[in-house]
């Protein structure tokens, strides 16, 4: 079950206007200061908005569509929530997100001076109809005994995703599940913040500011944006055992680290690098900004599957160019899982590795070419499956624009292919002189 949906925003920092339709793989690109974290941040906080969200019977009482829907439904053991629900709930939603768009960007940058002009949520499309199930429909009372799950009078929604038996959304109320499915591949989105090497280092201090807030509805000590806190708040929480996706964290160990990450939980986590054919585990301070930057995705990837998403500020950051092109063929199994992952990046080394792995996937040589270059069927992406977005530093501020595949070989991305351009016309004329 994949619902897509567009998220529009305007006036909003440095930006001008920006319309970003979700895909399982997100690439933002472009100049330096010029709002890509902003978005990045708000993607997450929208997330975190919907899935509390919630409407009374009160709150839609003049749509006469919706009215009678919950009326006929209320009580059945099984739901069916089709595109047409959703497009008179959207009208619904966009109001109160509205009336809470200014708080909600101040609580997500953890700013009192910062609004928004216009934040909307637009094209919602179901691809399947969901179905909501209540907890005594015996679809779902074998799932809670499997689980040891007590019903609650919930209705929920199963949602099956790769490595996991069974995940879900529950909730009493038939519209907070139905919205709620909208972003259930977003829920608890991690956002790793970049200069990840200063956080990992200095964490445990950093956690006593913040400690105190937890979520996007509860006011924070510290002046982190909510996503940052968050992630600081997750390190806390992790308990040293293996996770569905540790095979992911262990080969990026292998191929990259040459080396493991470790952790031991006194009071909270503390963790070390043990480098390969040692026996004595070094403190990340002692570590390279390889393994200090890489560190928290592999945390998280071996002792944790509390989240939906992945939020990552410049991967590329420490990494050469090789382990840049490993790292992307990693994140790209995450997404083929089901974990959608939103990057910003100034790399043209990403950019053409997934531009790669995108011609790969359609190729008419695919089978020979996979087996020239040593690529596995889960490092292959669709075309339909990502996109990508520029932002351009203007007089008047920033423009984003969607960036069109070519010929079914990727993005060209006019940011990277101008400087690379200039920097060769450069190096011909000083060698020809």
């Amino acid at each position: 079950m994949n619902p897509s949906w567009t998220l529009e925003v305007e006036g909003f920092g440095k930006i001008k206007q920006a319309s970003i339709a979700v895909k399982p793989l997100m690439l933002f690109v472009g100049d330096n200061n010029s709002g890509k974290s902003y978005l990045a941040s708000l993607f997450w906080g929208v997330t975190e908005w919907m899935r509390r969200l919630d409407f009374s019977e009160d709150d839609i009482k003049t749509d006469i569509f919706l009215r009678n829907f919950l009326e006929q439904e209320k009580g059945k053991p099984e739901i069916t929530i089709t595109n047409e629900v959703f497009e008179h709930l959207l009208p619904f939603i966009n109001k109160r997100l509205d009336s809470e768009k200014d708080t909600l960007i101040q609580r997500i940058l953890n700013n009192q001076e910062i609004n928004i002009k216009r934040l909307t949520i637009k094209n919602i499309i179901l691809n399947e109809s969901l179905v909501l199930y209540k907890d005594d429909h015996p679809n779902s009372v074998a799932i809670l005994e499997k689980y040891k799950l007590k019903a609650k009078g919930d209705y929920f929604l199963l949602h099956k995703k790769a490595g996991h038996s069974h995940r879900g959304v529950s909730s009493p109320s038939i519209l907070a599940c139905a919205i709620n499915a909208l972003v259930i591949k977003f829920l608890f989105s991690l956002y790793f913040p970049a200069s990840r090497t200063g956080f990992m280092l200095t964490y445990k201090s950093l956690i006593a500011d913040s400690i105190s807030s937890w979520g996007i509805d509860k006011e924070p000590k510290s002046r982190f944006s909510r996503p940052t806190i968050d992630f600081l708040q997750r390190l806390t929480k992790l308990e040293p055992k293996k996770d569905i996706y540790h095979n992911i964290a262990e080969s990026l160990e292998s191929e990259i680290l040459n080396g493991q990450i470790i952790s031991t939980a006194i009071v909270a986590n503390d963790f070390s690098y043990q480098p390969q054919g040692t026996t004595q585990p070094l403190p990340l301070y002692l570590s390279s900004s390889l393994v200090t930057e890489l560190a928290p995705l592999i945390i998280f990837l071996k002792y944790s599957s509390e989240y939906g998403a992945i939020i990552l500020e410049e991967p590329e950051a420490h990494l050469h160019p090789a382990v840049q092109r490993i790292l992307i063929r990693h994140l790209i199994k995450l997404v083929n899982r089901g974990i959608p992952v939103l990057i910003t990046t100034h790399s043209d080394t990403i950019f053409q590795q997934v531009n790669n792995l995108i011609s790969l996937y359609q190729h008419p040589k695919r089978e020979k070419l996979q087996t020239e270059f040593g690529y596995h069927d889960d490092e292959l992406i669709a075309p339909n499956e990502v996109s990508a977005y520029q932002f351009t530093n203007t007089p008047d501020g920033t423009d984003v624009e969607a960036l069109k595949q070519v010929d079914g070989n990727g993005f060209a991305v006019p940011t990277f292919n101008q400087t690379i351009l200039d920097l060769s016309k450069e190096t011909i004329a000083l060698q020809r002189d």
